[in-house]
């Protein structure tokens, strides 16, 4: 009876580690793809404010004009 118990702990704690082995890829894998995001992210604000500052300038010499 003792080593049948024994075999059931060893088999879950294998099952756990393994567990824990794929959730470590995954989160490593999603950090990776989070930075790429970020990095779209970054391009795509940098972007916007690009547009925002030309549409300024662009306002700002037309109240000259006026």
């Amino acid at each position: 009876m003792m080593m049948i118990t024994i075999r059931r702990r060893r088999r879950r704690r294998k099952n756990n580690n393994n567990n824990n082995n794929n959730n470590n890829n995954n989160n490593n894998n999603n950090k990776n793809n989070k930075s790429k995001k970020k990095k779209k992210k970054k391009k795509k604000k940098k972007k916007k404010k690009k547009k925002i500052q030309k549409k300024r300038e662009k306002s700002r010499k037309d109240i000259l004009i006026l």
